[in-house]
């Protein structure tokens, strides 16, 4: 190689080596950006080993520990239960109606925040102990732990103390690294997490704490009071019979005619429905049924008090009102053709005291209605509705209970009117009493004074039309299920599923 050639290599080498040093920041960008991708990929790949590695831990310790039941033989024991396998066991207890109803609500209550067809052993023998400490005298703690032990062939001495003992078995957590970030979201998420699950415990709590059935808890109180171990057996007998058939019968009639599972087209189409709404239209059966049934209904429920004082109002404007009114024309007609008094539109003294006893009744279901308590609505809320609801006036009474002025909504108001018609009412009869002598006229201006107020019932029709019912009274509309418990209505979605047919008495 000459030497020209040689300088010119030299100077182009150099050239080269000056040129990779001037772009010496693009060599320590590109090296940083590797250096940083390896970081992130070394660093994920540390938090997933860490990860896996904890839960192995605790597969490995649950595992190697001890037995959750005790010393059983896994091949027979079962580590979870359902509802209706306990209460196949529990059919087989002598349990008192209270225990039953309160076992019941047990079931209710847990339903409402786990799967009661899967429920692990732990976590029902946990309830059930929390459960045991709310109503130690009413919840058969022991029975069920037996019916638990039997259902899963497990020792029932260990069920009680599987709890403490996987505490103390427990192995200790496996701490993580973690950036704060991290550590800060995930216990913002832990706090909402408890608030939630505080807050709809305590909403499910109060709820329940008002909704108790103390038809059926008085019932049986009654009954165990009455019987004695000195009394004959064929009377014990029959105050047991009693008691269920009375149980019975109030389910059948309130399930058939207020269904929390049923809409108003496949109630037309139930033949009690039909049975048992006539029965209310009767001229002088109907009259004591709506008292029977005034008895029968939960009165501490806001939408049932409101279903009834709806019901009857109405059932007075076709009866008392549009039906007394043909009625009186038809007799009055037939009273002059054939010329006799009897035949006219008359009013009993045994009719007049019925119908005080349906002003009495409507007056005392309003009364009823301020003590009311509305549950919990899952619907969202109107701003106006919510705010509304949050500033409702409450007041107390002379004994220290809580009024509620807003219960019932717009039929609260109609209150005041039902005052006007009474006092149109009884002045009327007043001045009748007064001015005609005891003949058949007075008797005849009684009936059509009687007429006048049932159909002065026309302004309650309205709340009797589905559509306007939530519009006009912002109830929860609840129903009765087959047992005659108060329980919220279902959607329109889920009415459609098949229920489960009405029962017969």
């Amino acid at each position: 190689m000459s030497l020209p050639v040689a300088h010119k290599v030299i100077r182009i080498s150099l050239s080269a080596i000056d040129k990779m040093f001037r772009q010496r920041w693009v060599l320590q960008a590109a090296c940083g950006a590797a250096a940083f991708s390896a970081s992130i990929a070394v660093f994920s790949l540390v938090m997933e080993t860490h990860k896996e590695v904890e839960d192995e831990n605790v597969d490995a310790s649950t595992s190697e520990g001890s037995p959750l039941l005790g010393n059983s033989d896994p091949s027979t024991t079962i580590s979870t239960v359902s509802m209706t396998t306990l209460n196949n066991a529990l059919n087989a207890m002598h349990l008192s109606i209270v225990q039953r109803v309160r076992v019941q609500s047990f079931w209710d209550e847990l339903s409402s925040t786990v799967s009661v067809e899967a429920i692990p052993v732990p976590d029902a023998v946990g309830h059930m102990q929390v459960y045991a400490q709310r109503y130690p005298h009413e919840f058969p703690l022991p029975q069920l732990l037996h019916a638990l032990s039997v259902v899963t062939n497990t020792n029932p001495s260990m069920l009680t103390s599987q709890i403490s003992s996987n505490s103390s078995n427990a192995s200790p957590p496996v701490v993580r690294r973690r950036s704060t970030l991290s550590l800060v979201g995930n216990k913002l998420f832990e706090m909402a997490v408890d608030t939630k699950g505080g807050m709809q415990d305590a909403m499910h709590r109060a709820v329940r704490r008002y909704l108790e059935r103390a038809l059926d808890l008085f019932a049986e109180k009654l009954k165990e009071a009455i019987k004695d171990k000195d009394m004959p057996v064929y009377l014990q007998t029959l105050a047991d019979r009693l008691h269920e058939r009375w149980h019975r019968s109030r389910a059948v009639i309130l399930y058939n005619l207020f269904p929390f599972d049923q809409s108003i087209w496949r109630c037309f189409k139930n033949p009690m429905w039909w049975a048992l709404n006539l029965i209310g239209l009767l001229p002088y059966i109907g009259q004591a049924w709506w008292c029977y049934l005034f008895f029968l209904k939960d009165k501490k429920n806001e939408h049932q008090l409101c279903q009834f004082i709806i019901g009857f109002k109405t059932t007075q404007f076709l009866t008392l009102g549009l039906g007394a009114t043909f009625l009186g024309i038809i007799r009055f007609i037939y009273c002059t053709t054939h010329g006799q008094q009897s035949y006219g539109p008359l009013l009993s003294p045994w009719n007049t005291v019925f119908f005080l006893g349906q002003i009495a009744l409507v007056w005392i279901a309003f009364f009823y209605l301020p003590y009311t308590e509305r549950p919990v609505s899952t619907a969202p809320l109107s701003p106006r509705g919510s705010l509304s609801s949050r500033h409702a006036a409450t007041y107390q009474d002379m004994f220290g209970n809580v009024l509620h002025i807003d219960r019932g909504g717009y039929l609260m108001k109609l209150c005041g009117y039902e005052t006007i018609t009474f006092c149109i009412t009884m002045a009327l009869a007043l001045a009748v009493n007064v001015v005609v002598v005891p003949t058949w006229e007075r008797q005849m201006l009684m009936f059509w004074i009687r007429t006048l107020y049932g159909l002065l019932s026309f302004p309650f029709l309205p709340f009797k039309i589905p559509v306007l019912e939530n519009v006009l009274m912002h109830t929860v509309r609840m129903g009765y299920d087959s047992h005659g418990r108060t329980v919220r209505m279902r959607s329109a979605v889920s009415v459609d599923v098949p229920a489960s047919p009405p029962p017969s008495g």
